[in-house]
């Protein structure tokens, strides 16, 4: 499941093509209240285009499922990264996080599995630990079920359609300190805080 080996190759034209440069804006809001010296931990960053607007200063971790996505991740300019080639379920990092990043990741999972993945993300943060979210919003869309339809097919996407991510968030102990919407709502970006574990 959520195999993107396949479209690694095409997926940043592709992105451009259906939604310009909306969904790295999005991706990289709030990229700037990390705080230097920080330990942050991007899951499913793709091809590590969000990498060049990482702050300078801090450690990063840049884990995805998959390896041609990780391939062209790490042919562009390094700043203090390990690259990860894990099902991010299975990863057990030595130490904790101060931030995790989750750039259009946590769509890919059904409201099962997305909430599993939300307490290992609550684990794998120091106390207080802080997130950031880019996704699509969950309401209906042609455009949305059209690329559920599609990533199914080349990617074995596992979600059928978008989960609630803002509220599963809530549910596990994350506070929103702030959010932003791109494309009329479709897409937004939300910083977090985990206030419990």
């Amino acid at each position: 499941m959520n195999d993107f080996d396949g479209i690694a190759w095409c997926y940043d034209p592709l992105k451009r093509l259906i939604f310009g440069d909306t969904l790295d804006r999005a991706s990289s809001h709030f990229l700037p209240k990390i705080n230097p010296g920080a330990r942050i931990l991007i899951l499913g960053g793709g091809t590590g285009k969000i990498l060049q607007d990482v702050p300078d200063g801090v450690h990063i971790t840049f884990l995805d499922k998959s390896e041609k996505m990780l391939q062209l991740a790490q042919k562009r300019p390094q700043k203090n990264v390990e690259f990860v080639n894990a099902d991010f379920l299975n990863f057990q990092p030595p130490l904790k996080f101060d931030w995790v990043i989750c750039p259009f990741f946590l769509d890919l999972f059904d409201s099962g599995t997305l909430n599993k993945v939300i307490r290992k993300i609550a684990d794998v943060l120091v106390p207080g630990g802080e997130l950031l979210v880019s996704d699509f919003t969950y309401r209906k869309s042609l455009l949305i079920r059209v690329m559920y339809v599609t990533f199914r097919i080349v990617s074995r996407v596992e979600a059928r359609k978008i989960p609630p991510i803002l509220k599963s968030l809530e549910g596990s102990g994350f506070q929103q300190l702030d959010s932003i919407t791109f494309l009329n709502g479709l897409v937004f970006s939300c910083h977090h805080r985990q206030v419990s574990n």
